[in-house]
């Protein structure tokens, strides 16, 4: 078969490159891609030869590129601008990748909070391991009026997520220095999370007061709250209960968040998960290495 004598309409040639043929009057209209031949009667005709550069311009429309720079990128083609071109795409796709498999790492939280609400689960307190995760943390509640505080880690948090759902990972910090004392309301500070392409460049420097805290890998007693804050020292209490039963010694900050903030209207319904870093006490962990009750 010959191919320069093989034909297309532009209907045909549209269908055999699952395109609409509006976009060939499109690439025709601008120059960037014309039929092999325009007969009189104003019918585009397109040669089998022609499909491998429409190949590649839409190739590179679906890797976001501009009409304007396919134009320039055919017009001056070679192996060195084509691998320049290729390596910024895969830099291009690799941000793209870390940013949504962020995405999927929160979605995947919310989900497994929304699950946790269901389950009906949530008068338990428990222990569990949580990793070391880095949280960027407002100024201090005692420097700042609480206002301040939270609009500095709103728009510090501007310039480190790319994505609103991130401003969703809230919550607050109480030292556990105040809740052994019974002060339930001395908060440090506001943390955000931070998304995971975040924590690969830690660390962040600390601007508008704002600074980077780690988050320990530990043991945790968690507990929930469920209600408006003034149920939260009640809470608290019971904690301090279970830590004295179980011989347990709490340390740093209890790590506060709500965990339906997109699911509920009303504050009762509101539900608060509480994380607090523990160690078994020096006693109870001699008894447990002897073997004695």
């Amino acid at each position: 078969m010959d191919k320069d004598k093989t034909l297309f309409t532009i209907r045909e040639f549209a269908d055999l490159h699952g395109i609409n043929r509006r976009t060939l009057h499109y690439y025709d209209n601008i120059g960037l891609f014309s039929p092999a031949v325009k007969k009189e009667n104003h019918y585009r005709m397109y040669s089998i030869r022609q499909s491998t550069e429409l190949e590649i311009i839409l190739a590179l429309r679906e890797l976001s590129m501009s009409v304007e720079d396919i134009r320039a990128f055919l017009r001056n083609r070679s192996s060195a601008s084509c691998l320049a071109f290729i390596r910024e795409k895969k830099e291009e796709t690799d941000a793209s990748i870390r940013t949504l498999e962020s995405i999927r790492q929160l979605l995947l939280e919310k989900e497994e909070f929304l699950l946790t609400e269901q389950s009906g689960d949530t008068e338990e307190i428990t222990l569990v391991t949580c990793p070391e995760e880095t949280l960027l943390v407002s100024p201090s509640l005692h420097l700042l009026p609480e206002e301040e505080s939270f609009i500095a880690l709103m728009r510090r948090a501007g310039r480190n997520h790319s994505h609103r759902l991130f401003n969703h990972g809230l919550g607050s910090m109480l030292p556990v220095s105040c809740i052994l004392s019974g002060d339930f309301d001395s908060y440090s500070c506001f943390f955000m999370k931070m998304p995971v392409s975040s924590e690969e460049n830690i660390p962040i420097p600390a601007e508008d007061d704002c600074r980077p805290h780690r988050k320990p890998a530990s043991a945790y007693l968690r507990a929930y709250c469920r209600g408006d804050w003034s149920r939260l020292p009640g809470t608290y209490r019971r904690i301090l209960a279970f830590a004295r039963e179980n011989s347990l010694t709490l340390t740093g900050y209890a790590y506060e968040q709500g965990m339906n903030d997109l699911s509920v209207c009303r504050m009762e319904d509101y539900l608060t998960r509480i994380l607090i870093p523990c160690r078994r006490t020096k006693e109870a962990a001699e008894r447990r290495h002897t073997g004695k009750a």
